[in-house]
């Protein structure tokens, strides 16, 4: 059983662990930063330290988040061996739902480094598709050297 935060990309439907959330916020004005990934919405402050956004609609499908009220950050963290705390948005259209996933697990979690999606959970009729916080944070960390990371504490990763 998992507790998750539900969103969609396109018609699938995913869901981000609870206790990887910090928080959910509404979609806010984002900083645009600069030389970055299509996939890097922005940057906002939280608690007066930047954190990136990444459009999950961007990394996953090709195509921007809509701007509709449904459409929300997540604040979420992971404790990455060579960074420590690290704290970053994910930017994704539907995310209004909490739900515990209980059903069969369809396809195991994928263990290589690249990856940001986990295991396909069976609820009901519908698939959800679990998102690894810290593969996701991790694929998408090295390519976003330009955008700060917000570290536990609030300081700012300087790389």
């Amino acid at each position: 059983m998992v507790l998750a935060i539900l969103f969609s990309v396109s018609s699938r439907s995913y869901a981000l662990p609870c206790q990887s959330v910090i928080e959910v916020v509404p979609l806010l004005e984002l900083r645009a930063a600069a030389r970055s990934q299509p996939w890097l919405a922005g940057t906002f402050a939280y608690h007066g330290a930047l954190v990136s956004v990444v459009d999950a609609c961007q990394l996953l499908a090709g195509y921007s988040c809509p701007r509709r009220l449904s459409s929300r950050v997540a604040i979420v963290h992971c404790s990455l061996p060579d960074a420590g705390e690290v704290i970053v948005g994910i930017l994704a259209e539907r995310m209004t739902a909490v739900r515990r996933l209980e059903g069969p697990t369809l396809v195991s979690t994928d263990s290589s480094a690249s990856s940001c999606l986990g295991s396909v959970v069976k609820e009901g009729s519908e698939l959800v598709q679990l998102v690894d916080v810290e593969g996701f944070i991790r694929l998408t960390r090295p390519l976003s050297l330009d955008a700060p990371q917000l570290l536990a504490g609030g300081e700012l990763d300087s790389n």
